[in-house]
């Protein structure tokens, strides 16, 4: 498995473990339970070797997670974006209010990715 795939598998693996660390608001942002990272924002911590999400200095955060992801622009705006996410990902993304289920949600769509590139 390539590393930029087994990022992703982490990712899905830290989101699932701590939905409460995951929003897709923001790149980094602040939840009740510390800081949250987005799908971007989490391959930048695990990048970085870190547990948790921790408050980064706002930068082009994009360049960095597509580098670190294998991505071109497309992919990353697809994968980076739920508005820009494949149905039914993105219509259960809006419909859903409970952050669990939107980790899940997110999860799937990571998976999906690593699965069909799409």
């Amino acid at each position: 498995m390539d590393n930029h795939v087994k990022l992703l598998s982490e990712i899905a693996r830290r989101i699932e473990k701590n939905p409460e660390l995951f929003s897709m608001r923001n790149w980094f942002g602040q939840g009740l339970c510390g800081t949250t990272a987005c799908i971007a924002g989490w391959a930048i911590t695990l990048a970085l070797g870190k547990e948790k999400p921790e408050w980064i200095v706002p930068t082009d955060f994009k360049p960095m997670a597509m580098e670190l992801l294998k991505l071109n622009d497309a992919q990353a705006t697809a994968l980076f974006y739920a508005d820009r996410w494949p149905y039914p990902f993105n219509d259960k993304w809006f419909a859903s209010l409970s952050v669990n289920e939107r980790a899940q949600i997110a999860c799937d769509r990571i998976r999906h990715f690593i699965e069909t590139g799409e």
